[in-house]
């Protein structure tokens, strides 16, 4: 069971707001301006429709009147809300890739259709483009609302919703400003080619998204830990015998308790995109302990952290590969000095151990878990006998 671990404090009641840091504002414009175009995209098709209905329809062998201008448009629009409405389905895409990973795909994928329906040469194809537009706009209104109301501190969390809403009537102006500068130039295949620059915030949106999770790591969730004294865990959890190991979990999205996130694909053997730099310092902090003797991970994790580390790789020695560890990190501390019989394991090999995972990341390695899982369970069995000394203190 995990149990969130946080520092508690005594003050004095006050009214003033939680401040916002420097991330959390960029984080708020960032999502504010992704609404904006949204309302912009959205606008757009309506201030065009006619001209660009009246253009397309003799093209598609249907005589561009009043009544079919009213049915087509209609049509049209009508695929544009059916695709917002599939935005529930970028929800299993963000718990796969990643939510950042995410909300870029959902700016370039309106964006994409938006500026394609400069180029239609007939009704159905205008038709598909503003479905697919319309997928990304309702991805990129949810994922938005939720990267700003997991950054922002919850005294201030309505008013920045509140506030993220004006985007989308904000948008519809910058449309209308557009129309009658750009659109009355160069016409309709124009409006829907600026359609096209919600594009522009991808690149500051990851830029972002780095430096929130570099100052932030979130709450620290503690899975098993060790009996008060040591000894047998009750589920049988031999490697915590000792009262030096300690289970952290990667999980960190609000929710007591949160669901458990794995930062490894099994199947593939490759990252997931809740991997990041929150893992990163969460690792490399642990690592820097002189508490710590090791810590184990998966071994696609550790090679993870060979690619990635900058500056002062000796953290690195530490980290362990081993099967499993791809929702969690076992810490285990090194002896206590006032504890002359603890019996403290191999030295660590030197080196960063970057080149020892050629044997874990093979065929071979996933060949011998069932064996080695079988050996370690007959040496220690589910509740192992312990020293005299021991079972005195545990009893």
């Amino acid at each position: 069971m995990m149990a969130h671990v946080m520092a508690t404090s005594t003050t004095a009641t006050t009214t003033s707001k939680t401040p916002l840091t420097p991330n959390q504002v960029r984080g708020f414009w960032a999502a504010w301006g992704g609404w904006a175009l949204d309302g912009m995209d959205s606008f757009i098709y309506a201030l065009v429709m006619v001209p660009a209905l009246r253009d397309l329809l003799p093209r598609s062998g249907i005589r561009a009147d009043e009544a079919n201008i009213g049915v087509y448009g209609g049509l049209l629009f009508a695929l544009f809300l059916v695709g917002w409405g599939t935005s529930l389905l970028w929800g299993p895409v963000a718990d796969r890739f990643g939510r950042v990973r995410t909300l870029m795909l959902t700016i370039l994928c309106y964006s994409l259709f938006t500026f394609l329906g400069a180029v239609a040469t007939n009704v159905w194809q205008l038709a598909l483009f503003r479905l697919l537009a319309g997928v990304g706009i309702g991805g990129e209104w949810s994922m938005g609302g939720t990267f700003v109301a997991e950054e922002w501190p919850e005294d201030r969390r309505k008013l920045a919703a509140g506030l993220m809403h004006t985007g989308y009537y904000f948008g519809i102006f910058l449309a209308a400003i557009a129309n009658s500068t750009i659109g009355a130039s160069f016409g309709w295949r124009a409006m829907f080619a600026v359609g096209g620059t919600p594009a522009l915030l991808v690149a500051f949106i990851r830029a972002l998204a780095k430096e929130v999770a570099d100052e932030k790591l979130g709450p620290l969730w503690i899975g098993d830990l060790a009996q008060p004294r040591g000894g047998p865990a009750p589920a049988g959890h031999a490697s915590h015998q000792t009262g030096l190991d300690v289970d952290v979990w990667f999980a960190s999205a609000p929710g007591s308790p949160p669901e458990p996130i794995s930062l490894v694909d099994l199947r593939t053997r490759s990252l997931t995109g809740d991997f990041g730099p929150r893992a990163i310092r969460l690792l490399s902090a642990a690592a820097a302990s002189p508490a710590v003797d090791r810590i184990f991970v998966n071994a696609v994790l550790k090679r993870a952290l060979c690619d990635r580390a900058t500056g002062d790789r000796t953290w690195l020695r530490k980290i362990r590969p081993w099967f499993g560890h791809h929702e969690h990190f076992h810490v285990r501390l090194a002896c206590p000095a006032d504890s002359p019989e603890c019996e403290a394991q191999p030295p660590l090999p030197p080196g960063d151990g970057c080149d020892e995972l050629g044997w874990w990341l093979s065929p071979a390695a996933e060949a011998d878990r069932a064996r080695q899982s079988e050996q370690y369970q007959s040496r220690v069995g589910a509740l192992p006998l312990l020293p005299d000394r021991c079972r005195e203190l545990a009893n």
